[in-house]
Parts: structure tokens; sequence; C-alpha cells
């Protein structure tokens, strides 16, 4: 009877986990391998952006020395202050698009996530008045990446370390799609979902993303009159695009602010259900990146637009990548491409071994395959070497608008000369083969091996799915009420930088617009705004340089406002730039300044009288 019961419970478990666990919480390692993808171009692309104004924001001679770094740093971690000079960041730049690039292709995936994910939380604790949310959400993403298994797809790992399944996977597509796994949930193959404590601390931290940021939305404007949306379009230092068009419609606008504070309770929620995953994750997909495109429409929040974006594409259900897995495969069988390499050797079993697929007919073809790397034929055609590469590069679907680039001369030669270098290089059996690397890690010790396994798949995501939503939670009640007491642990969570939050436009938007003005004196020119290209000084007029100034700029000037500490030095860098930096002889020497907050009241919906400006001046500053 006991066993009866006992092999009851396993089936039941085992039903239980096949219809509600596993399509809820699986992702597909193709959407893993995308997310890595998008991940780390966000990243080039933020390092791109940071590193323009790397004189400006991270240099001993910018607004933000090191010695006013330093004391902020309490139980961070900067690399940045090691050194001041322009030269050095720029190097710290270099090493964390090198970083991100590997993340970007999978290679040595985890040490680049890991490696980029400090490059990142180094830049940022640099200087934090340059960081908006964007940032903290950026990091919080990174951070799962270094432990989940995003390099199974897409990714040089997947070659290095699964080759009999990349050959066929290449070779042998016309299969795909054949072997669906109906508990994932829309023909998901055997081996491409994944579930583990690491899948379930990226939802985890998904979820507390956009429940916590509508949580924090508990004002009146929120819930009340609905004017949250109202009050976001009307701030002048943000605003750009279709916000006057939508200003027109003021009930639209209410109805958008329910629906903006309804789809962040709900999107996570749709992401897990075990009923209908996939289209349930297809709509949530498409709410999310539609919410904060509408943002983007609106609101001038540069980058903060597409980091959401980023995080959604790992959700992304099996049926789409299995949908463009047999469409690819359709094209592949009206436009047969065999690609055949190293034709030359003898030894063709061990290159089935290594992972390499060599047409049994590349010996018929004699000496028109006789190439030092490989050769491909395609519609009839052989072609060789770099001709080959180019054959390669025009048929695929990612790459083929670089077929102009790659048939000139200057690029053939470079890539020419960069490929014989490295495919000899890689060719050495003596230190790159793939036995010698199977054999290598077989000889090392076990028990490390087990003890890492350990930590990267149990106890840190472990750690993580408990901690987040208590900071996070802590963090809401404190919004409640200030008495109540900090977090745990709080020094642990900045030294790995955990620490997050998700207050934008809480409890409620503002209801006035905040920028500065900085009326200056030269030596033969007066009152002129060094904020808005020398012009003669406007109080009234909306701000530019929120525009033009690129994210991190604007950020920091919007510190100007809040933070007084840094005002001095901003100064001295204004006058830095002006007579020793930049010198115009026709203006002459810039003598005075001094920068002045402008606030502009926001008048509630349907009141249209002028609306009320202030001027204060914060600082005056004399070279």
């Amino acid at each position: 009877m006991s066993s009866m019961i006992t092999g009851g419970g396993k089936s039941t478990f085992r039903s239980f986990y096949d219809s509600c666990i596993a399509p809820a919480f699986y992702m597909d390692y193709r959407s893993l391998a995308f997310g890595r993808v998008m991940v780390a171009s966000y990243l080039l692309a933020d390092i791109f952006f940071r590193a323009l104004d790397a004189d400006i924001h991270y240099t001993q001679w910018g607004q933000f020395p090191a010695s006013m770094a330093a004391p902020l740093l309490e139980y961070r971690f900067t690399l940045h202050l090691f050194n001041g000079s322009y030269i050095f960041q720029l190097f710290m730049f270099a090493m964390a698009a090198l970083f991100a690039f590997a993340l970007l292709i999978g290679y040595h995936t985890r040490i680049a996530a890991l490696l980029s994910y400090i490059m990142l939380a180094s830049i940022q604790n640099r200087n934090v008045y340059v960081l908006d949310g964007s940032d903290d959400y950026n990091r919080m993403i990174l951070f799962w990446f270094i432990l989940l298994p995003s390099a199974k797809r897409f990714a040089v790992d997947a070659v290095r370390t699964q080759p009999t399944y990349t050959a066929q996977r290449i070779i042998r597509n016309r299969d795909v799609g054949t072997l669906g796994d109906k508990t994932m949930g829309g023909g998901a193959q055997p081996n491409q979902s994944h579930i583990s404590l690491s899948t379930l601390g990226y939802m985890t931290q998904f979820t507390c993303i956009y429940l916590f940021t509508a949580l924090l939305k508990h004002g009146d404007d929120w819930h009340v009159n609905l004017n949250a949306v109202y009050y976001s379009l009307n701030l002048r230092e943000f605003n750009y695009g279709l916000t006057w068009t939508l200003l027109q419609y003021p009930d639209f606008l209410r109805f958008l602010t329910k629906a903006t504070l309804l789809f962040e309770y709900l999107g996570p929620i749709l992401m897990v259900s075990p009923v209908l995953n996939p289209y349930c994750r297809i709509f949530s997909i498409l709410g999310f990146v539609g919410m904060h495109a509408g943002f983007g429409l609106c609101i001038n929040i540069y980058l903060f637009i597409f980091i959401p974006m980023v995080a959604v594409s790992t959700y992304t259900p099996s049926l789409i990548w299995d949908y463009f897995d047999r469409v690819i495969t359709s094209v592949r069988e009206r436009h047969m491409l065999t690609i055949y390499y190293d034709s030359k050797a003898n030894d063709v079993q061990q290159l089935h071994e290594d992972g390499i697929f060599v047409d049994e007919s590349a010996q018929q073809h004699g000496e028109e395959l006789k190439s030092r790397y490989f050769s491909v034929q395609f519609d009839g055609d052989i072609y060789c070497d770099y001709q080959a590469f180019v054959v390669l590069v025009s048929q695929s679907w990612l790459l083929w608008p670089l077929q102009s680039i790659v048939k000139t001369k200057p690029c053939c030669q470079f890539l020419s000369t960069i490929c014989s270098a490295f495919v000899d290089l890689f060719n050495s059996r003596d230190s790159f083969g793939l036995k010698q690397r199977k054999q290598a890690i077989n000889n090392t010790s076990g028990d490390k091996r087990s003890i890492g396994r350990i930590l990267v798949t149990i106890v840190i995501p472990l750690i993580f799915i408990l901690y987040v939503p208590y900071w996070n939670y802590n963090g809401y009640r404190r919004s409640l009420d200030a008495t109540y007491p900090s977090p745990k642990f709080a020094t642990w969570a900045y030294i790995f930088k955990a620490d997050q939050w998700w207050g934008m436009f809480a409890p409620n938007p503002p209801k006035y617009s905040r920028w500065l003005a900085v009326p200056a004196q030269f030596e033969n020119l007066q009152d002129v705004d060094l904020l808005n290209d020398l012009k003669q000084v406007d109080y009234v007029a909306n701000p530019v340089y929120t525009f033009n100034s690129g994210q991190r700029q604007r950020n920091f000037l919007m510190s100007v406002i809040y933070h007084e500490e840094i005002r001095l030095n901003y100064g001295r860098f204004i006058c830095r730039t002006w007579n020793i930096n930049y010198p115009n002889e026709g203006y002459g020497k810039l003598k005075t300044f001094k920068i002045v907050l402008v606030q502009r009241l926001t008048r509630e919906p349907g009141d249209d009288t002028p609306n009320d400006y202030f001027k204060e001046d914060i600082w005056t500053h004399t070279c």
C-alpha cells in the first residue's frame, strides 16, 4: 500500500511539474542566447556614449574629480579611480568593450559576463551623479547572465563545448521542429528548454522591477484623479515628440495612466502563466515593448527606452524560434549551400569528431576544392577561401548588408590577414585542439568543479532570489514610513551592487519642471547662457541642453540642482573650459557666472491660465 502511495505521489508531482511548472518557468536556450546578444549590444552602446564624455565625467580635471568621488564610495568599489588621466579612462572603456564583445559572441561567456558586470559596477560607482534608473536596470539584468546558461546556442562556446550538436544543427536543419516537447509549450525541442534557480532568479528580478514600480506609485495622481501621465508629459526637461498631441486628449491620458499601472502589475504575471504560456508571453512582450516605445515617443529618456526591451527578449517562447527554424530551413532547401572545410585533410573521421562536417562528395571535386581553409558550393559554383567567406556573408540573414564592404580590396586584404593568423593559430593541435582541451578539463579537480557548479547553480541564485524581493519590499515600506529600519546586510548589497530602486514618477510625478540656466559675463560678451549656445538668457524658453548634451551630462546637471556639494567643482570646470581648454579671443576671458534654477509650475488639467515661473540663484562663481 505504501509503495502505491509513494508511486502515486511521484506521478502526481511529475504531472504537476509538466502541466504547471515547466510551461510557466522555462526559458528557451535560444531566447537566452538572444538575450545575451541584446544585453551585450546594450552594454556596447552604453560604453560608447559614456566614452564620448569620459574627460568630463571620469577624469581628474572633469566635473567630478577623484577627490570628490572617493569619500562617497563607502563599501562600493571602482577600478576607475586608480588613475585620473583621460588615457587611462579610455583604456578602461576599451577593456569594458572587449569584455562586452566577448559576451556578445559567447566566448568564455560566464567569465565575460562577470568581467562586464565588474566593469559596469566600477564605472557606475565612479560617478553616481550621472546615473538614472536605466543603470540599475542594466546592472541587475546583466548580473543574471553570469549565472544563466546563455551560451548553449549562437555562441563560440557552443561550438567549442558541443561540437556534435553544432554540426548536426547546421547540416541537418531540416529536422528542426519535428521533435516538439508539448510540456514546454509551443513545440520546444527536447533540449531547448531550461529551468533552474537561475531562470527563477531572473524572473524574480524582472517581476520585482515592475511590481515595486507599481507599488511605489501609491499617490492620488495614479489611483484617484488619474492625472499621472498628464503631469509626466508636462515635464519640460523631458517632453518632446508626441507630447503636445497627446496633451489635447485628457481622457485618453487618464486611460493611459490606468493602463500603465495595471500592466506593470499584470505583465510579469503573464510571463509565467501556466495556461497558454507562449501566447501570454507574446502578448506581454509586445505590451512591454509598446509601453516603453510609447514612453520614448513622448519623453526623452535616452537608453532607458531600450533596456526593458532587452530584458523581455529572454522570455521569447519556443514556438517563435521553431517558426523561424522552419522558415530558414525552407529557404535553405531552396538555396542549398554546402561548406567544405579543410578539403585537403585526409583524416575526415577526425574532423567529424571535432565537430566539422566534411561532405563525402568533397573527394569528387578534386582540385576545385583544394583551398587552404574552406570552400563553398552555392548554386552550382565553387568558391574558395575569401571568396567563400564573401558568399557566406551574402547569404547570412544577419550579415548580408555587409557584403558590399567585404568585397572591397582593402577589406579583403585586412580580413584575409586576420583570418589567416587566427586559422593557423587554432589549427595548432598542440595548443588549441579540442582533444587537448577536453583532456585539460578532465585533469582538473572534480571537487573544485563540483563546488563551483553548486555555487553558480544553487547557492548564489538562491541568495539573490530571497534577498532581492526583501530589499525591494524594505524600500517600499520606507517610502511609506521614513522611520522603517534599513534592510539587513545592506553593506553586502552595496559591495555586490545588488542595491536597486524603482521609484521613477513615484509616488506622484512632479507637478513642476526644473532646469538650469547659467548666465555668464565674459570680457567682451555679457548676459549669455552657457547652457544655450551663448544666446541671451531666456528663463522662460524650454531648456535646450537637456536634449543635446547627452544622457549622462543631463543627469549630472539635474544633480547640480539637488546637490550643493558638486557645484563648486562644476564651477571650476566651467572656468577651465572657457579660459584654459577652449579660450575664445573674441569673447575674452570668462569672468563670472551664476547657476540659476528655473522652476515652472504645471497647471491642473483644464486650467488654461499661464504657467508661473520662478527662478533662484543657487550658485555664484568668479573665475
